[in-house]
């Protein structure tokens, strides 16, 4: 607690000291007389008492654990703990610096009785991540204004945004580990898949004996297996995907990077080996694996490029961040797989990731595709044999005539795509990933 003098009645004994000097200088009894008046309010200044601050706050969010671009309203309650009103009470919220308030104020004003209590309230936009306010800062002065007392007060509250991921449908290319993936390949397991003639190495427990005892013949009862697979999770972090709709909004690269994060952490649980590679300005590659330490070294990459991201806000649309891309320095040919390789060209991010994507490794691609190159880049990756899934948040909007052409461009990418039967998830920012997700795997099962 700080005890300050805000220097409110000063002007009152400066206004009396100089008004008395003068009027003993001139001889003047009716100009004396007037330093009477700023010395009363300099006394009423420095009589009146500091104030008596001790107060209890509370915060109560609506939900703790909201979806991304949910709106979260918070509320503060204030009360007056000790014996003698507070005249002028001041309160500001410690918002955290991610989230942007929509609507409200996080900043009150109010006199109080004892033990009497005020509430308000304001709405903050929540984007990905842990979100820890932080300390409220409560500011008393006394009635004369004369003295401030400031205290910052122990509240904590934290937002946690993460949406939950479903089961995201994956190709049949396979590693011959056990895993979660259906296929057509037979052997053990626990859903029936075909009976076929019994050979002397097959095990007992796979004989259909019902059959054997209608018919006398050995029959050997096959079992779709599951298995594991190998998908490396393709970021697009160019600037040109660094665009928002709104300017409190997430842009492209970190609506990117969140669905990387929770796709990629969906399919590790799953029991597959997951690699993550930027597709930017900078190159980073990391090679598959499994476990918690993978898990942990794709949110640790994930969370510098997401930290790093430098939106275009409120554009809606991607023109004046393609030129800015065209701006990055020339690419330097380099082998190592801890990233730092700068590539503007197209063919070089495309050979670049090539070399470096196993062979029969799926591939998740994660971009706002508002412009042509990735479309290369996926041609070319299925070419190779990779099998493809798409990942697409939608960055466009519909307020300007400028941002409705773009949002027509993406949509013709989109379309260009499936019809060459790659499969599109279309994630828009006002629902949650997963039931993106839950769509488009509807639409692939039709």
């Amino acid at each position: 607690m700080t005890r300050r003098d805000t220097g409110r009645w000063n002007i009152g004994l400066t206004v009396a000291l100089v008004t008395g000097t003068l009027g003993l200088l001139a001889g003047n009894t009716v100009v004396f007389s007037a330093a009477a008046i700023g010395l009363g309010y300099a006394v009423y200044g420095y009589a009146s008492r500091p104030p008596a601050l001790d107060v209890d706050v509370e915060r109560s969010l609506s939900d703790s654990s909201p979806m991304p671009g949910d709106e979260v309203e918070v509320t503060v309650t204030v009360r007056n703990a000790a014996d003698e009103p507070l005249a002028d009470l001041r309160i500001v919220d410690g918002v955290p610096e991610t989230l942007g308030v929509v609507e409200g104020s996080p900043r009150f004003m109010t006199g109080l009785q004892p033990d009497e209590t005020e509430s308000f309230t304001y709405s903050v936009k929540v984007r990905r991540g842990v979100h820890a306010f932080g300390e409220p800062t409560v500011v008393a002065r006394n009635v004369s204004g004369g003295v401030e007392v400031t205290e910052t007060l122990p509240v904590e509250s934290r937002l946690s945004c993460h949406a939950p991921v479903e089961d995201m449908h994956l190709a049949d290319q396979t590693i011959p580990y056990p895993g979660r993936v259906e296929t057509d390949s037979t052997g053990s397991g626990i859903e029936f898949h075909s009976i076929r003639q019994y050979h002397h190495s097959d095990p007992m427990n796979r004989i259909d004996w019902r059959e054997f005892a209608r018919s006398g013949e050995l029959r050997t009862v096959e079992f779709r297996t599951d298995q594991a697979a190998t998908i490396v999770v393709v970021v697009d972090t160019r600037r040109v995907a660094r665009v928002s709709r709104r300017p409190e909004e997430p842009d492209g690269v970190e609506l990117g990077t969140y669905a990387a994060g929770r796709i990629a952490g969906h399919l590790l649980d799953a029991g597959n080996r997951v690699g993550l590679a930027q597709y930017g300005s900078s190159l980073g590659y990391l090679r598959p694996g499994t476990g918690d330490d993978q898990a942990a070294r794709i949110r640790n990459n994930l969370d510098v490029q997401s930290a790093t991201s430098i939106p275009v806000r409120g554009t809606g649309t991607a023109t004046n961040a393609a030129a800015a891309d065209s701006g990055d320095p020339d690419p330097s040919p380099g082998d190592g797989d801890t990233g730092g390789v700068a590539a503007t060209d197209g063919g070089w991010r495309v050979d670049w990731l090539r070399r470096r994507v196993p062979n029969g490794a799926q591939v998740v691609f994660v971009s706002p595709l508002l412009d042509d190159a990735p479309l290369d880049l996926l041609k070319r990756l299925r070419a190779s044999g990779h099998a493809l899934r798409v990942v697409s948040p939608d960055v466009t909007s519909t307020e300007t005539p400028g941002s409705v052409v773009e949002a027509i461009k993406r949509q013709g990418r989109v379309s260009q795509l499936r019809n060459r039967t790659t499969d599109v998830i279309e994630w828009s920012p006002d629902e949650p990933l997963y039931a993106a997700i839950e769509r488009a795997t509807r639409r692939w099962q039709r």
